[in-house]
């Protein structure tokens, strides 16, 4: 079974962002896989790969995160 990374997209005050891109590169190479998240915020990425991952999260008006740094994993 491939790994997979679950999880909630929510802002400063814990509201559920819908809509927000929320991609996975893995720390070798390859394409990544990512999801967008739902009208409660969470989200599931189906990983090809078992290694970590960087993740990046963003959605127009808020902030990204992530977005052009692999430096944590």
């Amino acid at each position: 079974d491939a790994p997979t990374l679950s999880g909630f997209v929510v802002d400063e005050s814990g509201a559920p962002i819908e809509g927000a891109k929320v991609w996975c590169w893995p720390s070798s190479s390859g394409s990544g896989a990512g999801a967008t998240s739902a009208a409660d915020g969470a989200f599931t990425v189906f990983l090809p790969q078992d290694e970590p991952y960087t993740l990046e999260c963003k959605r127009e008006g808020f902030e990204p995160i992530g977005v052009g740094d692999r430096s944590r994993t």
